[in-house]
């Protein structure tokens, strides 16, 4: 695999977990503090920093939280699609847009 194919998977990844729209200012800020890294290498750190920040912020909720954001959901969504209470688990843990939309802070 080129480093070109590597840090496409990384971004794909990046864009799975929703950190996308980060990536690009996270890889700027490691450039000025690693001048000496590569390129492929502020990737992988800039995606290890937000994937690790990312799983701090989803690890706060607990399951009764949960219940009660997937009540809040089903309530509001009125279409034959709605997902199960696992499959929004998942949804809300791994789509940051997801996320924002169904979490009332």
């Amino acid at each position: 695999m080129t480093n070109e194919d590597w840090i496409e998977e990384l971004f794909h990844e990046a864009n799975q977990i929703g950190v996308f729209k980060q990536m690009h200012p996270k890889i700027g800020e490691l450039q000025v503090l690693h001048p000496d890294l590569k390129y492929v290498e502020l990737v992988e750190l800039a995606l290890m920093e937000l994937r690790r920040k990312h799983e701090e912020s989803t690890e706060k909720l607990s399951d009764e939280d949960l219940q009660k954001y997937y009540i809040k959901y089903a309530a509001f969504e009125d279409t034959d699609d709605t997902y199960t209470f696992g499959e929004f688990k998942n949804k809300i843990r791994n789509d940051e847009n997801f996320r924002k939309t169904y979490i009332y802070e």
